[in-house]
């Protein structure tokens, strides 16, 4: 725990410690005159912003550790409302979560907190993002490229963490490396990970922060209807997911699954989106090759015609010659 975050020692902890550590401070402490603390509730947003519209994740079963293994057209409701988005947050029996929206949706909104203290990157150099949901979310096991502070403003979270170079135990999608199957809650079934990783945890009251340095594996889960809010930030440390320290038989295994989301995309074959996830370098590969194919079909088929006719040359030769000697 940190007694006082600033910006040096914020970045000392994911710069100068090889992978870096993650931070947790009790940030309130020494922003009591931030109005978030304040003025954020769900009675907040639904006056101030009920009208603009957005998505939220719902119907997610409460049993449900591991959100990957859900389709993601199956869960994600569009068009409503913030307003009716909270509401279904209020009174949903499922795990409901209007997760991940820009802060630039939600005007004036960051002026409520100044966070100078916490890095020197302003507005156009940080990614901010609003987080509100139920009791019962959880985000599943990742990691991200770039610096992340997530700071809790209303209600509970919990946050398991594991360091990367933990990864090689990890488990992750062969379709998806920056997500993982681990269950935090069921680790037995997961033997690999219990006998050489070690598993770090800590939980976010309001008005706590907690850092997440690049590739650091976390994952999240509300402990109360809750609402937080993450920065990412710093570009100029921002890592590869290559950078990842992957076993040689995972990469192995990550190309396959490449190679084959890149096919039946190429195809046309069906596949199904994870939940909270991002698309893989597979599908984002063969997507690009789509849209070129698209642009250029009838290039690549005049230059079918030409190696055809190239081919045939000889044989075509040969029967007009023949042809000729009869006559």
């Amino acid at each position: 725990m940190l007694d006082y975050v600033t910006p040096e020692a914020l970045k000392s902890r994911y710069t100068q410690y090889g992978m870096g550590y993650p931070i947790i401070a009790r940030l309130k402490d020494q922003t009591n005159n931030w109005a978030c603390w304040k003025k954020w509730s769900l009675e907040y947003f639904e006056q101030n912003f009920g009208k603009t519209e957005t998505t939220i994740t719902t119907g997610i079963p409460t049993n449900t550790n591991v959100p990957y293994h859900l389709p993601y057209l199956s869960h994600v409701k569009r068009g409503v409302t913030l307003s009716e988005a909270i509401g279904i947050v209020r009174n949903s029996e499922d795990v409901a979560y209007i997760d991940q929206k820009d802060v630039s949706n939600f005007p004036g909104l960051e002026k409520d907190m100044d966070l100078s203290v916490l890095m020197k990157a302003g507005p156009e150099e940080r990614a901010c993002n609003i987080w509100i949901g139920s009791a019962g979310t959880k985000s599943g096991f990742h990691y991200d490229l770039a610096p992340n502070v997530l700071i809790q403003v209303v209600g509970s979270k919990h946050v398991f963490m594991v360091a990367p170079s933990d990864s090689p135990y990890m488990y992750p999608f062969p379709d998806l490396r920056c997500k993982s199957q681990i269950d935090p809650f069921d680790l037995d079934r997961f033997p690999h990970f219990t006998r050489n990783a070690e598993l770090w945890h800590a939980t976010l009251e309001p008005g706590d922060m907690i850092l997440m340095p690049p590739l650091w594996w976390h994952y999240v889960t509300g402990l109360t209807t809750s609402i937080s809010m993450n920065i990412w930030f710093d570009e100029e440390n921002i890592k590869s997911m290559y950078d990842q320290p992957f076993s040689r038989w995972q990469r192995v295994v990550f190309g396959v699954g490449a190679v084959w989301e890149f096919l039946k995309v190429v195809v046309g074959w069906p596949r199904v989106t994870r939940l909270f996830s991002p698309p893989s370098e597979g599908v984002v590969s063969g997507r690009k090759a789509n849209a070129f194919i698209k642009r250029n079909g009838w290039k690549f088929l005049v230059l079918v015609l030409l190696s055809v006719a190239v081919a045939r040359r000889k044989q075509l030769v040969g029967v007009f010659k023949t042809l000729m000697h009869k006559d």
